[in-house]
């Protein structure tokens, strides 16, 4: 008589902070583009994610996204030190407007 197997597919479920860990780690290892993914998946499930936002202005090409990020963090909390310094960085004036979104 053969011995059967069940067969039984594990369903994985991935969080936000899984998704903006996994970012953060792709990005502190170079890999930009992924980690641009990753970050992108999360703040499109929570716009108001201030690390999501912070570490994707990591991760972005140009000065324009990165302003964007920044000012993101600010929208979310007008107090964020990093955020406000890489703004500085940027020569951009501190200033609160609508959210605005980037193309990942």
């Amino acid at each position: 008589m053969g011995r059967g197997f069940l067969s039984y597919r594990k369903e994985y479920v991935v969080t936000i902070d899984d998704l903006l860990e996994q970012g953060i780690a792709a990005l502190k290892e170079r890999r930009k583009a992924e980690a641009r993914r990753l970050l992108a998946q999360v703040v499109e499930q929570d716009q108001h994610n201030e690390m999501a936002w912070l570490w994707m202005s990591g991760a972005v090409d140009t000065d324009a996204e990165r302003r964007i990020c920044l000012e993101n963090v600010l929208k979310i909390n007008p107090h964020n030190e990093v955020a406000g310094r890489g703004l500085e960085r940027l020569g951009v004036s501190q200033s609160v407007s609508p959210f605005t979104t980037i193309v990942p």
